[in-house]
């Protein structure tokens, strides 16, 4: 029996592409999550509808709300490094836990350079074993993020993309994110009922690291799914 409903996923977000390797490659994944489940607390969420729309869809609409560049090349980057090599899009899932929303970004957009950071390693190996049965690459940093994006770290503004899913609240979750950020880059918060009372509080710590409000896009899901919002802030 399938876990992913396809037609579901696709009648939720009609803007997006998704190949038939792609949805091949989730619903691996999303078998093996649910397997893993029995054994380690990945996922509260273990019904099929629960995670097409709420683990699945919900990753997904990121890609229906901001342009991430074909090919994974950034605007005013160059489309070569120095290598002659095509330069990829960093993004960092922050706290990613089961592997929300960066496992799903990755598997519908595998042009990416992604990276998960948690502090719970268990985790970590988890997401690394599955995405290697899937032969999709990625890197992994177990650390605590206010860690890892600390003055002397060689993970400080390096990325172009930062994601969070359920973290903590928004004013905390700007000062674990934005250090990450380069320039210009952009950081997605994926947030509950409580968004845009969030995006107020933020404003002091925005104005501190330099970083500014740019949208809070809420997502169309049905309505058992809660409502979801993505806030976007740049660097």
């Amino acid at each position: 029996m399938s876990i992913i409903d396809t037609d579901l996923l696709r009648q939720i977000l009609p803007g997006l592409d998704l190949s038939e390797d792609s949805l091949d490659l989730m619903e691996r994944y999303a078998q093996r999550l649910l397997e893993t489940n029995e054994n380690m607390n990945l996922t509260a969420i273990t019904d099929p509808r629960g995670v097409t729309l709420k683990h699945f869809a919900d990753s997904l609409s990121l890609l229906c709300v901001h342009e991430f560049p074909q090919r994974g090349v950034m605007p005013g980057k160059g489309a070569y490094s120095g290598e002659g090599t095509p330069c990829s899009l960093k993004v960092l899932d922050l706290g990613t836990g089961g592997g929300f929303p960066g496992v799903p970004l990755l598997l519908a957009r595998p042009d990416v350079c992604m990276t998960f950071l948690d502090s719970t390693r268990k985790k970590l190996r988890f997401i690394a074993s599955a995405l290697e049965e899937l032969n999709v690459p990625a890197r992994f940093l177990h650390a605590r993020a206010e860690d890892a994006g600390n003055l002397n770290s060689p993970e400080r503004g390096k990325y172009d993309v930062v994601t969070a899913r359920a973290v903590a609240a928004l004013p905390v979750l700007c000062g674990y994110a934005l250090p990450f950020l380069r320039k210009d880059g952009v950081f997605f918060a994926m947030k509950g009922l409580a968004a845009r009372e969030e995006t107020v509080a933020a404003q002091p710590i925005l104005c501190e690291l330099g970083a500014r409000l740019v949208d809070c896009i809420r997502v169309a899901l049905p309505e058992d799914c809660g409502e979801r919002w993505i806030v976007v802030v740049r660097r």
